[in-house]
């Protein structure tokens, strides 16, 4: 069975993003026995909605810094909501909304030269990839830990049209579906 290189690269990250969140379940869970339920141990957090929404939103315009599952456990106990769900919700709305101001600050930064400089430096790797890729790049970034902002940055610079990011980009609200699940039920353990 031959699978495209468009696929393989999907499916390769895929399978990188899912080892990585196994070790993150498996770090919270070591951490639920040693320290008890999350509520315990991020109590200083737990009461500063807005603060942790703007260091998320940061994390994910600056090129997704902290994973957004330590978002999603902090929301199990947290959050400007009562539900988990709608956390979780309103989480993967801003991580969307901060990829498309990523793709906005790509598209308005991509003629200034520190940008030029920047994009020879550190984002033609991603120029190869939009090339070879399409939007597959664009899906791979919004459900494995590559980073979402900085694809979108990339892929606005590179002149991706904007309504097939927009659409691709969309594939971001099922990441935090499923680990936002997975965290529900490893927190239930």
């Amino acid at each position: 069975m031959h699978i495209k290189p468009r696929y393989r690269f999907l499916l390769s990250n895929l399978w990188k993003g899912l080892i990585w969140f196994i070790g993150l379940v498996i770090v919270f869970l070591i951490a639920k026995q040693l320290f008890g339920p999350t509520e315990h141990w991020m109590q200083s957090v737990h009461n500063r909605p807005l603060l942790v929404y703007s260091v998320f939103l940061i994390s994910e315009v600056v090129f997704g810094i902290i994973p957004p599952e330590v978002f999603m456990i902090w929301s199990i106990h947290g959050g400007v909501f009562d539900s988990y769900i709608l956390n979780v919700m309103l989480l993967s709305i801003i991580s969307f909304g901060a990829g498309i101001s990523g793709y906005f600050i790509g598209a308005s930064m991509r003629s200034l030269p520190f940008f030029l400089h920047v994009e020879e430096k550190y984002l033609s790797q991603y120029r190869k990839y939009l090339r070879r890729f399409g939007g597959i790049l664009v899906v791979t970034a919004a459900l494995t830990p590559l980073p979402f902002s900085a694809i979108a940055m990339a892929v606005a610079a590179f002149r991706f049209p904007f309504k097939y990011y927009f659409i691709y980009s969309l594939s971001r609200f099922v990441r935090f579906g499923v680990y936002g699940y997975i965290v529900w039920q490893a927190n239930a353990l």
